[in-house]
């Protein structure tokens, strides 16, 4: 049997070439030989304008951990003159300022026309003073003592609004590698890369969890034309190791596993053998604190000398001390908090608010002063150093295994075989090692030997423990058939699926990750706009645990561009708001044309049925009242999201291909034509056509043509994201969405998907040749209505056939 495809050979991977957004894919062809040395774009530019040195200096060294190139002035003067003078990708803006206060300079700026983005310090965090700073220009804003990790988030996030058009940064530990620029760094020192040495480095950390061999990485890398020998990888691994060695890069970050090929270094090994980022941010802080106690006693110390006037002048200060006074509160309240001392913040801000009263303190008043200054003074005393545990969180860990069973041998081979696939695996012998296992470190997935229950009673007590776990814990049974009675019993015991003993541990690790990604399958994006903080603070941690990314938002009237950016699968709306309230809102989703389906779910207090039939007329979905309990909303939020995958499953899905159907896609297509405008994203379009198949279905029989189908529709969308679209056509054409893709891009990575199909064919019906078109196109280029797009899709079709 010969496959001819009109294309090189690379491997039976359905994803070989899409962007970072597709877990564990990689793009094989994303650069040739033409590419030179990886001299890419300077770091980002961000202007820090902060009057508080501590502050300033704390904003500095974290925005360098995090590789950009930080300017730091202490007034809104010389801010604006340096904004004049060069060019910045974003300004960091106190806004109690000398000479220009933040909020006058940024309205300055943008009178002036310019256009970066602009982020707000501000200490006073009630609603009227955000709605001032956002009005004055501003594109966020974060209240102090602010949390460093949400900080660098807002700024991740004001960066990528203005190169919507960069691709992902690729990271492993200290290592990162820009597909946009071709710039590879290792803490921020950049490596003069050749294209191979870029091209090997690139596949490793697009599939950091894969061994490739030397044939894989010569399929990958090469052509057929110009495939070297095994010697040629070896050296190229040989030089990358050495320009990584030079960087100061852990020994043999690229891992020789042996007998097999070559990997990334696991994480956890690495962050074993070098400080980690935390690690360094929290020596870096703790250093800055022991420079300024100095410098923060000296402002506790003139709020003491205030707090002195105050008793010598019935509750007067002269205007110079009010003004420093107030000033180092509002300072000290913003500075304390970053370095862990939260009790000192929370002082800080009610001397605040007491020396903004405008009338004069009372007798009462001064002693109340007088308290708090010295109270904070002892708790600055107290603190002493900076603790790891007051900055910030520690690194997330690998997916865990707890493997209950009495051989030991047999689990001794699975957990050396679990190194090669990033899973942690814990070992028990019995059910009460097992049940003092979960109370120490709750695994990802249970995989469990029956026969360690003296009876099945054991066996039910434990499954309910773990399947009223939050969230529940998927259990796999594993051992002799006669353990169990039928697979039936194992799903009503709770269990995901039953492997028959014998078995090799790599088909078990397997199973494992096909059930880890099928029990995380509901993972879903929800948005709560509500303006209790209390509430939005509550929800996160209730919802996460159960695979829900929350996003939240205070200020109503951002409500569409979060809208835009967040993409949320599902909506929560408080009914009142300042603003603009959640019935409002509601109406504005449900006539826009690509948001009309959103769930919506309220939030209120008001139960009686006159509200409750509002809402519902306006086209909610469901309502659950305040005060909310936690139990509730998840089985709400579950529910929904269910039904509405059911839905979708009945009337939008072929029952053969899998692939959408086609009225159901022209919704879905149009959406992601509208989005692209609105982002200003690129969109692809391919058409793949089984141009033979009324000759297959002629020549052998029907059941054949639909096997082909179900074998290109299948393949077809395992090489999707989770954004883009599969759509059955026609009766032998496949329609496909890439979203953020361009046309290029696109069309390397579905002639790959096609090679997939044709071999995959080969190997069932060898003697059945078939013939795949395909044509890509680019929106809004090949036209801007779907209809346009398809025909310059099935215009630029070009064949890909197999033959026996």
């Amino acid at each position: 049997m010969t496959v001819k495809t009109g294309f090189p050979d690379r491997s039976t991977d359905v994803s070989l070439v899409r962007s970072q957004k597709y877990a564990h894919n990689w793009s094989s062809d994303a650069l040739s030989d033409a590419i030179g040395p990886n001299v890419g774009r300077p770091m980002m530019r961000i202007l820090v304008v902060e009057d508080d040195q501590p502050t300033a200096e704390t904003l500095t060294t974290l925005l360098n951990q995090c590789s950009y190139a930080v300017e730091t002035v202490a007034d809104g003067e010389t801010a604006a003159d340096l904004v004049n003078a060069f060019e910045y990708d974003l300004l960091l803006l106190d806004v109690m300022l000398p000479k220009v206060d933040g909020i006058t300079l940024c309205r300055q700026l943008r009178n002036q026309g310019h256009t970066m983005p602009i982020l707000l310090l501000t200490g006073k965090g009630d609603s009227h003073d955000k709605a001032v700073g956002l009005d004055a220009g501003a594109d966020d804003y974060v209240v102090k003592p602010f949390d460093l990790e949400e900080l660098e988030a807002r700024i991740r996030a004001l960066l990528r609004r203005g190169h919507l058009h960069t691709s992902p940064i690729l990271e492993w530990g200290r290592l990162q590698l820009d597909p946009s620029s071709t710039q590879v760094s290792y803490h921020r020192q950049l490596l003069a890369l050749t294209p191979k040495e870029y091209a090997l480095l690139e596949l490793l950390m697009r599939n950091p969890r894969r061994v490739f061999s030397c044939g894989m990485l010569l399929e990958h890398l090469w052509t057929y034309e110009d495939m070297p020998g095994e010697e040629a990888v070896r050296t190229h691994i040989k030089g990358l190791r050495h320009k990584l060695r030079d960087a100061d890069a852990p020994a043999e970050m690229i891992e020789t596993v042996y007998g097999i090929g070559y990997r990334l270094k696991p994480l956890a090994e690495l962050e074993a053998e070098t400080p980690s980022f935390q690690q360094e941010n929290q020596a870096a802080i703790a250093n800055i604190w022991q420079r300024y106690q100095a410098r923060i006693s000296q402002q506790v110390q003139a709020l003491e000398r205030a707090s002195v006037a105050f008793q010598n002048h019935q509750g007067h200060l002269n205007a110079d001390q009010q003004q420093q006074a107030e000033q180092e509160a509002h300072t000290l309240a913003g500075a304390l908090g970053m370095f862990g001392i939260h009790a000192g913040t929370h002082l800080a801000r009610q001397i605040e608010q007491l020396l903004h009263q405008p009338q004069p303190l009372g007798t009462d008043d001064i002693g109340e002063f007088q308290h708090q200054v010295e109270t904070l003074r002892q708790t600055i005393e107290a603190h002493g150093p900076v603790s790891p545990a007051d900055t910030l969180d520690s690194l997330g860990t690998l997916p865990s295994l707890l493997v209950i069973d009495a051989d030991q041998d047999w689990m001794a081979d699975l957990t050396d075989q679990a190194r090669y696939w990033d899973w942690t695996v814990q070992t028990v012998k019995d059910l009460d090692a097992a049940h003092r296992s979960l109370t120490q470190d709750v695994p990802q997935v249970i995989l469990m030997d029956p026969a360690v229950a003296d009876h099945k009673d054991q066996t039910l007590a434990f499954l309910e423990q773990v399947t009223h776990h939050t969230p529940p814990i998927p259990v796999l049974f594993y051992g002799l058939p006669e353990g169990l009675h039928s697979r039936l019993e194992v799903a009503r015991l709770g269990g995901k699926a039953f492997l028959e003993k014998p078995i090799a541990p790599l088909q078990v690790l397997q199973e494992v990750e096909r059930v880890l990604h099928q029990s995380q399958s509901i993972t879903a994006k929800v948005m709560i706009v509500d303006d209790d903080p209390s509430l939005l603070q509550l929800l996160p941690p209730l919802l996460e645990p159960w695979g829900f990314k929350v996003s939240t938002l205070a200020d109503s009237r951002l409500f569409w561009q979060t809208l835009v950016a967040v993409a949320p699968d599902l909506l929560i709306l408080d009914i009142e708001m300042p603003h603009v309230g959640g019935m409002d809102l509601c109406q504005i989703v449900r006539n826009d044309a690509y948001w009309h389906n959103l769930p919506i779910i309220f939030l209120t207090a008001h139960t009686e049925a006159e509200t409750v039939n509002q809402i519902f007329a306006l086209g909610a979905d469901d309502f659950v009242s305040k005060p909310v309990v936690g139990p509730e909303l998840v089985v709400r939020l579950v529910n929904r999201l269910e039904r509405m995958q059911l839905s979708q499953q009945l009337w939008q899905v072929d029952t053969l291909t899998k692939a959408y159907k086609r009225q159901p896609a022209i919704a879905r297509l149009e959406q992601m034509m509208k989005r692209a405008q609105d982002l200003q994203q690129p969109l692809s379009l391919a058409l793949v056509k089984v141009t033979n198949l009324r000759q297959i279905n002629a020549e052998f029989d029907l059941e054949t043509g639909d096997s082909i189908l179900r074998q290109v529709g299948y393949t077809l969308g395992q090489g999707c994201g989770k954004d883009d679209v599969v759509a059955r056509w026609s009766s032998n054409e496949f329609l496909m969405g890439l979203q953020d893709v361009q046309e290029m891009e696109a069309k390397d990575h579905v002639q790959h998907l096609c090679q997939d199909c044709l071999k995959a064919h080969a190997l069932v019906h060898e003697a059945v040749p078939i013939q795949l078109d395909l044509g890509v196109v680019q929106y809004p280029e090949a036209g801007t209505t779907l209809s346009a797009l398809y025909k310059a899709a099935d215009h630029h079709r070009m064949g890909r056939q197999a033959d026996a």
